[in-house]
């Protein structure tokens, strides 16, 4: 992938995950927002288990090893004239009262934050 492209997958990764941060999953129909009190499969994440993901994960992995996360926010965006599928998953943070955030483009976990 060229410089070009990550540069604007980093801008799109941190815009949608600046949009979940700061304005929660809001309503629309691809959002799911997931209540931790009423599921009690939702998983909190540790800094190793967060570490321990990298980047090209597939996202069923990624899943198989975090389990449920708190969140998921999909979208359909276009990289470079090709349409892509982005998905983020929003875990609680074991330790604090943050967040750990996963966004994948086509399945593959293309960054990773820590909130």
């Amino acid at each position: 992938m060229s410089v070009r492209k990550r540069r604007f997958v980093k801008t799109l990764v941190a815009s949608a995950a600046l949009a979940l941060v700061v304005g929660g999953c809001g309503d629309s129909s691809d959002t799911k927002k997931r209540d931790a009190s009423a599921q009690s499969d939702v998983s909190s994440v540790t800094q190793s288990q967060f570490d321990s993901v990298e980047t090209g994960d597939a996202r069923e992995d990624v899943e198989d090893e975090l389990g449920k996360p708190d969140f998921v926010n999909d979208s359909d965006v276009t990289i470079a004239g090709e349409n892509k599928k982005m998905s983020c998953l929003t875990y609680r943070r074991s330790s604090q009262g943050s967040a750990f955030q996963f966004c994948f483009v086509d399945g593959e976990l293309s960054s990773k934050k820590a909130y």
